[in-house]
């Protein structure tokens, strides 16, 4: 039997949004610099929500549960580079510490 849920994510990337007024200085030539930059290249805090808010509400979206999509509402493909064995390295330990501390899933 199928799972009713279904869980996918969103890798949004860099986004202009002055978060990084914290390291580079509140209003600081360096931050203003920095966010004009990524601004220029990169699609603005606006622009990632008007492309991916229809992800919440079309069906389609459980075809691919488990699958994290990027800016542009696109699947990012796992890499040809991952493979069980790599990914077993990390879920048995991963798997090993909810059973410790026992955490239901």
């Amino acid at each position: 039997m199928l799972s009713a849920r279904h869980f996918f994510g969103l890798n949004l990337g860099l986004i202009k949004i002055n978060i990084r007024d914290n390291f580079f200085g509140k209003n600081s030539l360096k931050s203003r610099l920095i966010e004009t930059l990524i601004g220029l290249w990169i699609c603005t805090a606006d622009t990632y929500v008007k492309r991916v808010t229809p992800l919440f509400f079309t069906p389609d979206v459980e075809r691919h549960s488990g699958a994290l999509f990027n800016s542009k509402d696109l699947v990012i493909l796992p890499s040809a580079g991952l493979i069980e064995s790599h990914s077993r390295t990390f879920m048995v330990p991963s798997e090993a510490l909810v059973v410790r501390i026992g955490v239901s899933v």
